[in-house]
This record gives structure tokens, C-alpha cells and sequence, in this order.
């Protein structure tokens, strides 16, 4: 049980990286390597997938109170959102234009998730 709990942060990192690589393959093999379209649906969806997969994954292999870490993930995802925003707007780093789109795409995902994780405790205990 001991090493679950050692296992529920590094698991959320993993998970939360592993799951771009396929998604960044299928936009360039339908948009091609420099599509701006395929940059955009990126910039917005990524961070989306990769919030879902920190909060259930990390959740999930949690052995006890599954919905409070799914929420104190998702609080880690956004804070870390937030604060990551801030340096990027003040340092002048990255494109304006996509300011926007990747931290809304990550808390809307780590909310998701934890919705997930509640929704999956609910059937499982009406079950």
C-alpha cells in the first residue's frame, strides 16, 4: 500500500506525458509537421488530454481516498497552469496568441477528471 502512495505523483507525471506522443503523431499525420491548423488544435487539446490523464491516473492508483486526490491533483494541474502562465506573460515567452488556449484546455481537463474519478466512485459504489 505503502508504495501505491510513493506511486500516485510520479504515475500522474508519466501518464500526463505518455499520452501526448500518440496524440502529437495523429495531428502530424493529419495536418503535416508545420500545419498552423494542427499547431492550434495542439495548443488547445494537449494540455486537455494530459491534465485528464495526471488526475485519473494518479487517482486511480491511489489505494484510499481516491476523490480527494483526484481534487488536490487537479489543484496541482491548476495552480501549476497558472503560475506556468504567469512566468510565460511576464518573461514575454511564447506566441500571444496561444496564451490562452492551453491553460483553459488544462483546467477544463483536470476538472474532467476529477468529475471522472467522482462519476467512477459513484457507479462503483451503486454497483
Amino acid at each position: 500500500e505503502l508504495l501505491r502512495w510513493f506511486g500516485v505523483l510520479p504515475v500522474a507525471i508519466l501518464a500526463a506525458t505518455l499520452v501526448l506522443f500518440p496524440f502529437h503523431w495523429i495531428l502530424v499525420m493529419k495536418f503535416g509537421v508545420d500545419s498552423g491548423w494542427g499547431r492550434f488544435l495542439e495548443q488547445l487539446i494537449a494540455p486537455f488530454l494530459s491534465a485528464i490523464a495526471f488526475v485519473v491516473s494518479g487517482a486511480s492508483i491511489a489505494p484510499k481516498f481516491k476523490l480527494k486526490i483526484s481534487y488536490l491533483l487537479a489543484g496541482l494541474w491548476i495552480c501549476g497552469t497558472v503560475l506556468g502562465t504567469l512566468y510565460i506573460f511576464m518573461s514575454g515567452n511564447g506566441e500571444p496568441k496561444y496564451y490562452g488556449l492551453a491553460p483553459i484546455g488544462g483546467i477544463i481537463g483536470s476538472i474532467v477528471g476529477a468529475w471522472n474519478i467522482k462519476q467512477h466512485l459513484i457507479n462503483e459504489t451503486n454497483s
